[in-house]
This record gives C-alpha cells, structure tokens and sequence, in this order.
C-alpha cells in the first residue's frame, strides 16, 4: 500500500495510548478493521498509478510521484 498507511495508522493507534505491548497489538488490529474499504481502495489505485509510472520510465526518476 502507499505510505500514507503507516501514518494513518500511527494517529489512530496512539490516541488511545497503549500501555503495553499487547494493548499496542490490540489497538492496531482494531484500527486496521475500521479502515474504510473506500480508502484502501484508493491507496492501492493510487499504488498501481504510481508503479505504472516506474516502469514507463524503466525504473528511473520519476517527478512529482
């Protein structure tokens, strides 16, 4: 997926701020189900378009991506 997913759910995980490693674990199994199908959805478009792009240019700089 495309990097806004670790962001994403890095500020949904820490609001509840959890005390422990299996609170931390908890809190990112329920973040990750409440992702709206819609925006993983987009991510991964976005992702294809995106490797599209790398290929097109035969691996090589690619602006704006």
């Amino acid at each position: 997926m495309d990097f806004w997913f670790w962001g994403y759910l890095k500020s949904k995980v820490y609001t509840s701020n959890p005390r422990n490693l299996s609170d931390l674990k908890e809190a990112i199994k329920r973040e990750v189900l409440q992702i709206p199908p819609a925006m993983i959805r987009s991510s991964l478009l976005s992702t294809i378009s995106r490797m599209q792009c790398v290929i097109i240019c035969e691996g090589g700089h690619v602006e704006n991506l």
